[in-house]
């Protein structure tokens, strides 16, 4: 802990190096006001360019913070009727269609998956994301659920990657959330506990993400380095260590996904899967631990990348049935535990 916060110190020193950086008193001003003002806000912030086509989800923009943030939702419909629905948050560096593999599982298992770029990533656009905190983030995931909501009563899967997975261990934790009750959740890599310089040197790289030297990323790595967003850097180490601290709601099931212990050079493996061993109740929460594999469980090479995303389709398909045991799909270096 003593480590965690000293580099959680030295990342908050270097935001005063960073010009673009607005008062903490602006930016938490900024950052709270999350009311919508409607697709049709006039004035777009500088550098929003139109969406892109994508034929397997349909995404939207839906104005926040008087429009200076123009945030961006996208919603994958279920193949037939729904048998629930899964709100998935990205990681660091990340967007919403570099996981087409993983929705396309979901939604062929019968789920409407729903995500959204965070602030400075993928094709939001407007405020940066150095304006907002983990309570920031997850009223934002509140508000998407509730805007993109089709049925109150279907069962509401939460689901992360990276800093997508600690965010979610953190509202399962108690930080506030407004939108549906969570009937489940889905963690792959999470960032509970996270090296001080992550990826190449401090640099969010492709070839550190995956083994995968083809995976379906679409646009740049932006940001580059949480380096480049210095305040939220240190509420991520800060929300870390907070998640070691505090236990996870044992109401509901949770499976969480590992790599490997040298080969993710984002988050600490062992770290984890200790975590997810102190955490456990019964048989909650659920590990599945992958040798070999990098930080981007999803998009790995077979057969771990093909395992993780059908475990997690098996996983959400015995969430929404409420009864019985899970029994994880495991290949090759994919082992439950």
């Amino acid at each position: 802990m003593k480590r965690i916060l000293i580099a959680s110190m030295m990342v908050l020193s270097l935001a005063v190096g960073f010009s673009a950086c607005k008062s903490m008193s602006q930016n938490d001003s900024a950052a709270k006001d999350l009311n919508a003002t409607g697709d049709a806000a006039q004035g777009l912030p500088q550098g929003c360019r139109p969406l892109s086509s994508l034929g397997w989800i349909r995404t939207f923009r839906q104005a926040l913070d008087g429009g200076k943030l123009q945030l961006r939702v996208g919603i994958a419909n279920a193949v037939g009727h729904p048998r629930g629905d899964i709100l998935y948050l990205t990681g660091f560096a990340d967007r919403l269609d570099n996981h087409q593999p993983l929705f396309n599982a979901w939604t062929q298992a019968g789920f409407r998956v729903i995500s959204f770029d965070y602030p400075s990533h993928g094709e939001t656009c407007g405020s940066n994301i150095n304006l907002y905190k983990f309570g920031d983030l997850a009223k934002l995931a509140g508000y998407v659920e509730s805007i993109t909501r089709e049925d109150a009563t279907r069962s509401l899967i939460l689901a992360g990657w990276s800093t997508g997975g600690l965010l979610a261990a953190r509202i399962l934790q108690g930080l506030p959330y407004s939108g549906r009750p969570i009937a489940g959740a889905i963690l792959f890599s999470p960032g509970i506990d996270v090296y001080p310089l992550v990826g190449e040197h401090g640099t969010v790289t492709q070839a550190t993400l995956t083994n995968n030297p083809h995976p379906p990323h679409l646009g740049t790595i932006t940001p580059t380095s949480p380096l480049a967003t210095p305040l939220f850097a240190a509420d991520l180490l800060l929300n870390a260590t907070l998640s070691r601290s505090e236990t996870l709601s044992t109401n509901i099931p949770v499976l969480v996904f590992s790599g490997g212990d040298t080969e993710d050079v984002y988050v600490k493996s062992a770290s984890i899967r200790s975590w997810v061993l102190e955490q456990r109740s019964g048989l909650t929460p659920y590990g599945i631990s992958c040798k070999g594999a990098r930080h981007e469980l999803d998009n790995e090479l077979p057969p771990v990348g093909a395992t993780v995303r059908s475990a997690a389709a098996d996983f959400a398909a015995f969430v929404v049935k409420g009864t019985g045991s899970f029994a994880p799909s495991q290949a090759g270096p994919c082992a439950a535990y």
